[in-house]
């Protein structure tokens, strides 16, 4: 009888082991890897989103592909690639423009054939929208964080959309032209310039869908165009102009020409969109405009401080760029080409490089910054004026948000003073 219990004792003790063996076994394989990965730190400071292919030809051998996220605090270090969806055919199409929104925390990557939404927070596709199939090229996120009016890149529309799920609110046809091309909204929201491929500006009254008035004709088709803070005036660049227009956006009246020095009409150079300058920024204290110039790969920079622009530099860069932007602060300029340079000395402060130590091309990029994993302020696709623009946004009926969330104040740094 002692020994009978002795033996399932023992039988007892053995079982008991294997089955913790076998539990101990199955918690090692089986770990959810949520547990199993080490979770990203929440970004806090300045970063830098670069959609790429970021270029017209959809070349990734500059940058690669998807959303390359680079820390500006620790001197553009690589931090993470977000996937975007595929293109139809099966690789993923250009990216076209990019935006984002405070009170949304989404940023919105425009690509050839579709509009996409990715949280900021999670770095993850929250939506994807492909409409009639004639989207996207650059739109424009509305500062009270609601809508997009998402420019069509196949057919001459503007798709006015939520900016929470994408969903189509409106479609406006209404002007002459194969397509539409740019877009730049009022810092107060209720007004929006378009531009499709003609040498006309429309302005369009964003509640009611209506257009306002037209601004030009200019001398050539239109290219990218910035504006001052006040909304008063567009300065753009065109087809055969080395230089700029300038035009009153309240009487649509064109007021000047500058031509920078070189031979009118100016020369191209491949890839770059097939005319000598496709791009232009205004710094945000408006006493410069920057502008590139395809024939030589240079940065043309003009001092706007007096009463007539007056030319200020030529900047060799290291390729030709299709478009320029800047900082939130308005202290760098980002041309398409990677280089970074300081608005005021006008030197260079570095060059982009993504994860393989490519050297990094794209005309569709915007600084972020985060506080605690929370996104506080956004950028610009853009480098407008900002000049009185806080309160030609404040004279709005309804209350603007605007690009920085409620509360949150940006740091305020020295700023050099040009020699």
């Amino acid at each position: 009888m002692n020994e009978s219990l002795g033996w399932i004792d023992n039988a007892a003790r053995s079982l008991l082991a294997a089955a913790t063996a076998a539990v101990i076994m199955a918690s090692m394989i089986f770990v959810p890897t949520a547990f199993a990965q080490t979770p990203k730190p929440p970004k806090d400071g300045l970063y830098l989103y670069v959609c790429l292919p970021g270029n017209i030809q959809g070349d990734t051998t500059q940058g690669g592909d998807g959303l390359l996220v680079l820390n500006v605090d620790n001197n553009y270090a690589f931090v993470e690639r977000i996937a975007l969806p595929f293109a139809r055919e099966g690789t993923q199409g250009d990216c076209k423009g990019i935006d984002a929104s405070v009170q949304t925390g989404l940023i919105y990557p425009m690509l050839i054939d579709r509009a996409v939404a990715i949280d900021l927070e999670t770095s993850t596709v929250v939506w994807q929208k492909l409409y009639d199939g004639g989207c996207c090229d650059r739109g424009a996120m509305s500062p009270f964080g609601e809508t997009i009016w998402q420019a069509g890149n196949v057919f001459n529309a503007w798709y006015v959309t939520s900016a929470y799920n994408g969903e189509l609110i409106e479609t406006i046809k209404d002007w002459p032209g194969n397509r539409a091309h740019n877009t730049i909204m009022s810092p107060r929201g209720d007004q929006i310039l378009l531009s499709p491929d003609n040498n006309v500006l429309y302005l369009y009254d964003t509640r009611t869908h209506e257009k306002i008035r037209e601004i030009g004709p200019m001398t050539g088709r239109n290219r990218p165009y910035s504006v001052n803070g006040n909304w008063t005036r567009v300065y753009s660049s065109n087809n055969g102009v080395l230089g700029f227009q300038a035009s009153d956006i309240e009487t649509g009246k064109v007021l000047y020409r500058v031509d920078a020095p070189g031979p009118q009409p100016c020369r191209t150079s491949s890839g770059a969109h097939g005319t000598c300058q496709h791009g232009i920024a205004m710094t945000h204290d408006e006493t410069a405009i920057w502008f590139p110039s395809a024939s030589d790969n240079s940065i043309i920079v003009y001092d706007m401080t007096g009463p007539d622009p007056v030319y200020w530099a030529k900047l060799q860069d290291y390729g030709p760029s299709g478009w320029i932007t800047c900082s939130i602060d308005g202290h760098r300029m980002y041309p398409a080409s990677g280089t970074v340079y300081n608005t005021s000395t006008l030197q260079e402060v570095t060059r982009l490089v993504d994860d393989r130590g490519r050297y990094v091309y794209s005309e569709k990029m915007m600084e972020v910054r985060f506080k605690d994993g929370k996104v506080v302020h956004i950028g610009d696709q853009w480098c407008n004026g900002q000049v009185g623009m806080e309160e030609y946004a404040a004279s709005a009926k309804d209350p603007v948000f605007g690009r920085r969330a409620p509360g949150y104040y940006p740091p305020r740094k020295s700023r050099v003073i040009k020699q």
